[in-house]
């Protein structure tokens, strides 16, 4: 009974930081004048694949937005899902 009660909010605590993010597509932005294209933040020089480095490179989130100050948490968990998608995007087509 415990262990359905803990799945229960654990699931629920999901539902609600889910239901409170922006969609990726409210922050990633593409503009042919900004970074070639490439997918960046909010119209910024920070690309998606700039943050993707980072991450891979072993940086935490908590690094990455001391270091560059006008990223927000939203801003990073946008440039994972814009990832994310793509990637499933290509898996599909192929």
């Amino acid at each position: 009974m415990q262990l359905l009660f803990l799945a229960t909010v654990c699931n629920q605590q999901s539902f609600n930081y889910l239901s409170s993010m922006k969609h990726y597509s409210e922050i990633i932005t593409i503009n042919a004048d900004t970074r070639f294209g490439r997918p960046s933040i909010r119209g910024m020089r920070i690309t998606v694949y700039d943050i993707l480095g980072w991450f891979a490179s072993g940086m935490t989130k908590q690094e990455i937005l001391n270091d560059f100050p006008e990223l927000t948490e939203d801003d990073l968990q946008a440039a994972l899902s814009y990832a994310a998608d793509r990637e499933h995007k290509i898996l599909i087509a192929s």
